[in-house]
Formats: structure tokens, sequence, C-alpha cells
């Protein structure tokens, strides 16, 4: 079930208690979540809510923004790699556009991503990169866009991490799956 955010009008005389002129409600239209406010307070405020705005909040439908940074530490020459959602892109877009940024790189060559999986190897072993003895870093960002992007990491989307093994083990990550749900901050609001 959806939940909707329900304004007043600016020019509405009613207000909900201790001054509140919103309401986050979980109904299955606007129409109904209007109308559980209606039941809930006593009063003339019903055309005000009749004449409220309702909006749906929806997790955003894509990374656009988001960002994934790998970094292998003490490698040398330094591993730092950041790779930035476009518009539509989704975790595996993500995933394939890391692959191919670290695969630029002189001292990666086997970095791959399986989409079925999640799993994105950020350097091969058996030969091929031999970096598997050294430390990862990997963090998903929010946009650039938001106040204090970067301050700190976004959870929930960085998995099991193999790394500090063998030199010549792989470099591993397990990104969310296509399925998490994509964080967005919708409305401040202030209680009472």
């Amino acid at each position: 079930m959806p939940a909707y955010l329900v304004e007043l009008p600016s020019t509405a005389q009613a207000s909900l208690p201790d001054g509140a002129n919103a309401a986050v409600v979980f109904a299955a239209d606007a129409d109904d979540a209007k109308s559980i406010i209606k039941a809930n307070y006593t009063g003339d405020s019903n055309a005000a809510w009749d004449a409220a705005t309702a909006t749906e909040i929806a997790a955003a439908a894509d990374m656009e923004g988001f960002r994934l940074r790998v970094a292998v530490l003490d490698a040398d020459p330094v591993i730092d790699v950041t790779v930035t959602a476009a518009a539509a892109d989704t975790i595996d877009d993500m995933g394939d556009d890391m692959v191919v940024a670290l695969n630029a790189l002189d001292a990666i060559g086997g970095a791959a991503y399986n989409d079925s999986t999640q799993v994105l190897t950020i350097a091969a072993g058996s030969g091929a990169d031999d970096l598997g003895d050294k430390a990862v870093v990997v963090e998903l960002l929010a946009p650039t866009t938001m106040e204090g992007a970067g301050k700190a990491p976004i959870g929930g989307f960085v998995g099991a991490i193999t790394d500090e093994g063998l030199a010549t083990a792989d470099l591993n990550v397990t990104l969310g799956a296509d399925t998490v749900a994509v964080p967005a901050l919708y409305a401040m609001v202030k209680q009472t």
C-alpha cells in the first residue's frame, strides 16, 4: 500500500493538531488518503481537506546521479575509481560501467560483473591482475546534487567483500540487487 503526503492548501484555515498542515498517510489512493484524515478529525475542515494535495511517495525509479567508488588500497599505482549512474541506470548498469573503468587502468585487465549474482570482480587473480592480497573499499555515494553528498556512504548496496587474501585470489564485492529500493529524501517534516 502506498504512502501519500497530504498537504493543506496555503489558504486553508484548518490544521491538524499542533498546527501541522500536512500528514503522511498510507492509503489505496489519493482520495482515500484525504478521507482518512477527514475521518480522524472533527470540525469544519472537510472542504479544506478536499482541496488538499495528496502526492504519492514513491521510491526513486533509477540510480541516476548515484556514484559507485572502488579503491584498492596499497596498490601501486593507486587504484581509486568512481562511476556515476546515468538516467535510468540500475545497480547492474553501474557494475558494468565500473568494469569498463577498471579495465581501462594499466594495473587491471580482469574486472568483470555478473548481473545474475551481482558480484563485481574488481581484479582477477590466478596470474591475471594478482591484487588479491590488497584491501578494498567499495562505497555507494549520494548524487553530488545533494547537499552534503559524499559525507557518508549509503548502506545496503555493498555486500560481502573478498579481499586481503592471496595475491593470486580475485578481489570481489557483491553489490545490492536491482530490487533494492533506491534511497530518496522526499520531504522534511517537523513534529511537535
